[in-house]
């Protein structure tokens, strides 16, 4: 499978997809939402290929290369999307 790595999770709708679909997610988003993602990748019993981590935008992201990124519904105020950038 492909490593996939979605920014701004949210729910983690769109990695929980890709997860179900054969590959390995890693779910990120602000501290406060979390346990939210954590509490869905249970819920879909995916802790083996989804991994959850914090990660603010701007930020190194400290781990191997990724086959794709995904964001889906991840702006929440325009200071946040300047960080993309």
């Amino acid at each position: 499978g492909k490593r996939v790595i979605e920014l701004g999770a949210g729910t983690g709708l769109v990695g929980i997809a890709a997860a179900i679909l054969g590959s390995e997610v890693s779910l990120t988003d602000r501290k406060h939402l979390l346990l939210g993602l954590e509490h869905n990748v249970e819920l879909n019993e995916l802790h083996e290929k989804v991994k959850v981590a914090e990660l603010e935008w701007g930020e190194a992201i400290l781990s191997p290369s990724f086959d794709f990124i995904l964001l889906s519904d991840c702006f929440y105020d325009r200071e946040s999307s300047v960080k993309l950038l």
